[in-house]
C-alpha cells in the first residue's frame, strides 16, 4: 500500500513562531484552498488563518476548536469567512511536535453522519500502521 505523503503548510520566515508544525496531506491542502475567496483586491482564507494561529499554540487540545475523536485521532473545526457559512472539520493526529493533517470534510450538522466516522477510522488505521510519511523538500504555502 502507497503511504500518504505529508508536508509543511504554513512557513513562516522564523519557524521558531510556531510550537507545533502543521503537515498536511494533497486532499486537506485542496480542502483549505476551497475556502480562499477574494476581498479587497487580496486573496483571504479565514481557514488558513485560524490554523496559523492554532500552530502559535501549539495545536492544544482545548474542546473547542480542537478536540479528541478515538484512537488518538483528533480533530480541527473550521469554517469560512464572511459570506461562506460552510463549515469543516480536518482529521489527523500528533507526531512528536507536529500536527498531521490526513483527511477533511465538509460538515454543517452536529453529529457525525456514518460516512464520517468513516473517514476517522481510516485516519486511525494510517497512524496505526505508519502509512504515511513526510515528503523531502518544498512545501505547501507560505505566509
Amino acid at each position: 500500500m502507497m503511504k500518504i505523503i505529508v508536508k509543511p503548510l504554513l512557513i513562516r520566515k522564523s519557524r521558531n513562531i510556531y510550537k507545533k508544525e502543521l503537515y498536511v496531506s494533497d486532499e486537506v491542502k485542496t480542502f483549505i484552498q476551497s475556502f480562499e475567496r477574494k476581498e479587497n483586491d487580496k486573496i483571504v482564507n479565514a481557514v488558513l488563518f485560524k490554523l496559523d494561529y492554532l500552530a502559535c499554540r501549539g495545536f492544544d487540545v482545548d474542546n473547542t476548536n480542537i478536540k479528541p475523536e478515538w484512537k488518538g485521532v483528533y480533530r480541527i473545526a473550521v469554517k469560512g469567512s464572511k459570506g461562506d457559512n460552510r463549515e469543516g472539520r480536518i482529521i489527523g493526529f500528533y507526531d512528536q511536535n507536529n500536527f498531521i493533517a490526513i483527511c477533511s470534510f465538509y460538515k454543517n450538522e452536529q453529529k457525525l453522519r456514518k460516512y464520517q466516522k468513516v473517514i476517522i477510522d481510516k485516519v486511525a488505521r494510517i497512524k496505526r500502521d505508519k502509512q504515511w510519511m513526510y515528503g523531502i523538500g518544498g512545501n505547501y504555502g507560505s505566509n
